[in-house]
Order: structure tokens, then C-alpha cells, then sequence
């Protein structure tokens, strides 16, 4: 197996709208009041604009050059507010491996590398949000040495 990773190119664009795809479905079976059914869970444009973002970025995982997996990034930064310290955060939007490669270790050297991104841009923090349903995520999550510190709670009324 050999993995490749790197920052994506709008040529990457029709490979990460399929992999978008298996994430989208996933979430919208298993939230189909939150999520509605969609042909393009995102369009090129959006996907240039986050290319060409300074504080977004979207990392490409190829394993012997078929793209099979991404992640995509923002910076959040905090500057000058009156209850939080300054810093910055290395904010994980969006991540899927595909999941005919998956529970083959291209994940965590995704994750590993995500971390080396990091530290480079002088980050001390990641974050990232996952859906209760998402099990296998929180799991691969909790081995990467996420720990959960807030929680985000719903009520449907009737």
C-alpha cells in the first residue's frame, strides 16, 4: 500500500464529490429531518473557493494514486476577545476515507498527518464535531486521541 498525501486541486474535484456522496448519504439516513437528499453536497465553485481560501484548506489521501480519501480544514483563530485567551485552532470540517479502504491504517496516517500540518502552522489544538450515530467515527476518534469536551444537545417538539 503506498499513501500519498496532499493538498487537493480542482482536479481532485469529481473523485472528492463522490467520496462527499458516501458521506452525505450516510448522514442523511441516519438524519433524514436534518439532512435533505442531495445530487451535489458540494459544487465546484464552493470547492474553489475553499482551494483558494487562506484559512481553509482540503487534504487529498491517495493510495497507489486512486484518491481515497480527504479532509477538509479551517483555521479558527480567536484575536482580542475579552473571555478567550489567543490562539488558534485547527478545525477538521469534513473527513471521510472511503469505505472500501477503510480499517487498513490510511485513516490514521491521515490523522498523523493532519497533526504534522499542525504543529508546522503552530496549532496546538484540533477540533472537530461527529454525529452520536456515527459510531465507527467517535471509535476511530477516541484511538487518535480525541477526547469529547462539549456536547451538543437537541430537542424536537412536536
Amino acid at each position: 500500500m503506498q499513501i500519498n498525501i496532499r493538498k487537493a486541486t480542482f482536479s481532485d474535484f469529481d473523485p472528492v464529490l463522490k467520496l462527499k456522496h458516501q458521506v452525505h448519504e450516510f448522514h442523511h439516513k441516519n438524519r433524514p429531518d436534518f439532512y435533505k437528499k442531495s445530487a451535489s453536497p458540494i459544487t465546484q465553485d464552493e470547492f474553489q473557493k475553499i482551494i483558494n481560501s487562506h484559512d481553509q484548506e482540503i487534504y487529498i489521501v491517495e493510495n497507489e494514486k486512486i484518491i481515497c480519501g480527504y479532509a477538509f480544514i479551517k483555521i479558527v483563530t480567536f484575536k482580542n476577545n475579552p473571555l478567550i485567551h489567543d490562539h488558534s485552532r485547527f478545525f477538521i470540517d469534513d473527513i471521510c476515507i472511503d469505505r472500501k479502504f477503510r480499517n487498513k491504517g490510511i485513516g490514521k496516517s491521515l490523522m498523523q498527518e493532519l497533526e504534522l500540518v499542525c504543529r508546522s502552522k503552530g496549532i496546538r489544538y484540533i477540533d472537530l464535531n461527529v454525529w452520536n450515530f456515527n459510531s465507527d467515527a467517535i471509535d476511530f476518534y477516541k484511538k487518535s486521541g480525541f477526547q469529547s469536551i462539549m456536547m451538543r444537545m437537541e430537542k424536537i417538539l412536536d
